[in-house]
């Protein structure tokens, strides 16, 4: 599909994983590759497509059986065997293995010459036999020291050790040589050797464990057929509760010294809800014979889906007292990973480029699930403060892509894991489902995992099922929603004429970059006001956007609306822009909208108008000061208090405050502390409004505040207990330099005595305005001559430069896109997206965007994560300039 406006732009032609959104190339089902006999497999620590898709006309029926030794503290090794079918090729049979020691290979029973430089072991092909084969290797490998691999963590409060695996994309080769590709299935039978009081947890429960000695030998049975990414290896002295879904036994697992804050009930009562739900709807089994769930330290991202045994990141267990959208996030991964069972696990991508049929698919299914199985009925809603409007504004950046696209290799792979292929693919599947019908989108579904189950699927095999239980042909919708990348915009028009509708238009517009006018089905809303203020919709229209401008016929001789929205109910994936008179009347009349959907979508259309440079900031702060305090949804609260932080920080980034947002964050400030006050002891409301108090927090008077609510001596005292947000205290007040910091930092130590306070105090730390502070960790970050862990290099980026340090960050801004340069290439690229996404030196200053615009022009030799966080931080650093220009305007 190409585009001829996108083509125009090869000056971004090195950017790989762009090449099907900037410069128009096929999507990825339309990608083509030729093989020549020619063909070398490159030296590198990732596998190319090309290679996968050779690879994958070689081998069949693969079959792993593995046995792992986790006995030593500084390497692990193993023997494993693979057997598998071989069809003749000309190309060498390479096994995946990067960064171990391959001691020994025997093919069909013979030794061989190891012929292996560090990323994967050589077959010749002259030892293989057409048909069955067996390559047994002896192997050993260090552990990961970044979360990836196998990850050997030991826990400071009382010296257990724990392990675990994490492999998503191309991993699992580091625990044992493989054929590490998605769409090579196969079964697994493990035997581990671990200490004696460790439990050991993989897909399947075991079936022996021997005492030997100070150790175990745990034995399990052959798995079930599926792709190595997602194969498990967790072990330790885990805390370990059971339960019941039905007659599937479940676990839930942690740290001995984290089980005492975990919330077991709740864990257990979302997991049971997503297993009925689940099953029903897909109409298929749950796939498995158990069901476990690991709550892991120092785990890089939210959830993951391992078979059978998957993990989640310890920020899931909060200490203290948490709102219900909190306790909503984390039932939300939870039902996410539960989904990936079937999608993802039972049905797998065939390669990367596929990564949004599971993922996508993942992030509509959990909110769909906590809408009906669970509480927590109003997900939709937060789908759309949150989910979606991530996806907009990726989609609106340099970088967005289209949802379907050509991923090359593995590497390209990692740079995948975003906004639009997750947020993105959610909305587009959640705006398919209201397309062909709730029911009919539920049986297209069911035929696409009944077909495809215990096989590697790609995108066509997904819409074929649409289309069959549909009877649509859905061609040009794929088309249009996954091939395309970019946003298109709704705005409405009209005329009245003594107290009627005369004319109404829709308008549609597009991204310069992609022009590209869609199809939508909208609901659009007319609302009015009653006597005694209240705003409501008072006529509904659904109906079908068609190009430029839609006249809509129906609306004519109606009453002249208050207010009107073009997206009611949130059935479409488009941007809207508010038409003049909402713009005006919203700023005295929002609280009076009585559907806190549409009042959440209104408030997101005001704070639209400050990102694309449309209504200076200080307009949209005066309207949160004006409205904020008789905000009494929870959700709603969080979005406008938190876009007023994004605020915060743009000014502040500045650094030339004028008089009106000088005054206006002292107003913000005192608001805040005044709401946290006046609301209920310990509720929801209390708690986010004293929240965003800290942080917003930046005058001597709200800090002594926070100083003397740590010691007990300030209000509110429902909170005090709370540890999470006793340390969120303390980082701002050494932010600030706060002189009582020092002496508090000591108290709260003897007060917390987990694991999780030495982190705290490395940020409380780190965020300090102390030359010597930010220049001994910008040292570590590339020599790490302490040996510091990925969790601790990761948590001294997220504090180093707060906005209110600009200065410091500027004194390293040449050095921080120097040490780039070096962390990509000799350093995982976990750290590489965190520093790209935390201390790249946006400075919100012309000068730090023409620094940014020129290391642009030098990041051919980056890999893909950090050209797109350069790309990124480029053009959100121009908006915060952009920002700050308009209030001089004004």
């Amino acid at each position: 599909m190409h585009i001829a406006t996108i083509q125009r732009q090869l000056k971004w032609s090195f950017l790989i994983i762009m090449l099907c959104s900037l410069l128009g190339c096929e999507s990825a089902t339309e990608q083509t590759n030729i093989v020549t006999s020619t063909y070398q497999r490159i030296e590198a620590d990732w596998l190319t497509h090309q290679e996968s898709m050779i690879r994958k006309e070689s081998i069949s029926n693969i079959r792993y059986i593995l046995q792992v030794d986790i006995t030593k503290a500084d390497r692990y090794s193993g023997n494993v065997e693979i057997r598998f079918d071989y069809n003749p090729s000309e190309f060498p049979l390479t096994i995946d293995f990067v960064g171990g020691e391959a001691e020994r290979i025997l093919v069909n029973n013979t030794p061989i010459a190891i012929e292996y430089g560090g990323y994967y072991i050589n077959i010749p092909n002259r030892h293989l036999d057409e048909g069955a084969n067996i390559i047994k290797i002896q192997y050993s490998h260090p552990y990961s020291d970044n979360g990836s691999g196998l990850y050997r963590y030991r826990d400071p409060t009382d010296n257990r050790t724990y392990l675990y695996t994490h492999f998503e994309p191309y991993d699992a080769n580091k625990l044992f040589p493989s054929f590490d590709q998605p769409n090579l299935r196969a079964t697994y039978k493990l035997k581990v050797v671990a200490p004696k009081n460790w439990t050991v947890v993989s897909a399947v429960r075991e079936d022996e464990v021997i005492n030997d000695g100070p150790y175990n030998r745990w034995s399990f049975p052959e798995s079930a057929e599926f792709s190595t990414y997602i194969f498990p290896l967790h072990a330790g002295p885990w805390h370990i509760w059971e339960a019941k879904a039905d007659k599937i036994p479940l676990r839930l697992l942690t740290r001995q010294s984290l089980a005492s804050d975990v919330n077991v009930r709740e864990w257990f009562r979302i997991t049971i809800q997503g297993f009925k739900f689940y099953e029903d709807y897909f109409n298929i089994p749950y796939p498995y014979e158990k069901y476990d769930q690991l709550i892991v330290p120092d785990f890089n991202i939210g959830g993951m889906e391992n078979v059978a045994a998957v993990t989640f990141t310890e920020r899931y267990v909060p200490r203290g007292k948490i709102t219900i959208s909190q306790k909503r996030n984390i039932a939300d991964t939870i039902l996410h990973e539960l989904s990936h069972m079937w999608f993802g696990d039972l049905v797998t991508i065939d390669w990367w480029s596929s990564l949004w049929l599971k993922e996508s698919f993942a992030s509509y299914m959990a909110p769909l699930a906590l809408s009906k199985a669970t509480d927590y009925k109003d997900a939709w809603r937060a789908f759309y403060s949150n989910t979606k409007q991530q996806a907009y504004l990726a989609d609106q950046r340099v970088t967005t892509h289209p949802i379907d696209m050509e991923v090359l290799d593995t590497k390209s792979g990692d740079a995948s894991f975003d906004s639009i292929t997750y947020n993105k693919g959610a909305s587009a599947l959640q705006q398919l489902a209201h397309y062909l019908g709730e029911d009919t989108f539920r049986h297209g579904i069911r035929l696409y995992l009944k077909e495809h189950q215990n096989k590697a699927a790609k995108l066509d095999d997904f819409f074929n099922a649409l289309n069959r239980a549909s009877g649509i042909n859905l061609e040009t919708w794929k088309s249009n929603w996954i091939n395309q990348a970019g946003v298109n915009t709704l705005k409405t028009e009209y005329q009245c004429l003594n107290g009627k509708i005369s004319e109404f238009t829709i308008q549609q517009s597009a991204l310069d970059e992609y022009p590209f006018l869609r199809n939508h089905k909208v609901k659009i809303a007319l609302y009015q006001q009653d006597e005694g203020g209240r705003i409501s919709s008072s006529q509904q229209l659904a109906i079908n956007i068609r190009g430029k401008n839609t006249k809509i016929e129906e609306f004519i001789g109606l009453p002249c609306p208050l207010l009107v929205y073009p997206n009611q109910d949130d059935w479409g994936y488009v941007k809207v822009q508010l038409d003049t008179k909402s713009q005006l009347l919203l700023p005295n009349n929002i609280n009076g909208i009585d559907d806190p959907l549409s009042r959440a979508m209104f408030w997101q259309g005001m704070w639209d108008l400050v990102l694309e440079i449309k209504a200076p900031i200080t307009q949209y702060m005066a309207m949160v000061l004006k409205n904020g305090a008789t905000e009494i949804d929870p959700e709603i609260l969080n979005q406008i208090l938190s876009n007023m932080i994004t605020a915060k920080n743009w000014l502040m980034a500045a650094g030339h405050l004028n008089n009106e947002s000088i005054q206006l964050l002292a107003d913000l400030e005192q608001l805040f502390l005044n709401q946290s006050l006046a609301s209920s002891e310990g509720s929801d409301l209390q708690s986010i409004w004293y929240h965003y108090f800290t942080e917003i927090a930046h005058t001597p008077k709200a800090l002594d505040h926070l100083s003397n609510w740590l010691q007990s001596k300030a209000e509110p005292s429902a909170l005090v207990d709370n540890q999470d947000k006793r340390w969120q205290v303390l980082i701002k007040l050494s932010l600030h330099a706060h002189p009582a910091i020092d002496a508090l930092t000591e108290l709260e130590l003897r007060r917390d005595k987990s694991d999780n306070a030495s982190m705290m105090v490395l940020a409380v730390k780190a965020v300090s305005p102390n030359i010597e502070t930010k220049q001994y960790w910008m040292d570590e970050f590339v020599r790490n001559e302490e040996r510091q862990s990925a969790a601790r290099l990761k948590q001294a980026m997220t504090y180093l430069f707060p906005a209110e340090q600009k200065q410091y960050q500027n004194t390293f801004a040449d050095r921080i896109l120097e040490d780039l340069h070096y962390l990509d290439s000799h350093r995982g690229q976990v750290l590489v997206e965190h520093l790209i996404n935390k201390i790249l030196p946006s400075m919100c200053h012309p000068e730090s965007v023409a620094r940014l615009r020129s290391a642009q022009n030098n990041m051919h030799t980056l890999g893909l994560i950090a050209r797109k966080g350069i790309m990124i931080a480029h053009q959100e650093d121009q908006r915060c300039v952009d920002i700050n220009a308009l209030l001089k305007k004004n």
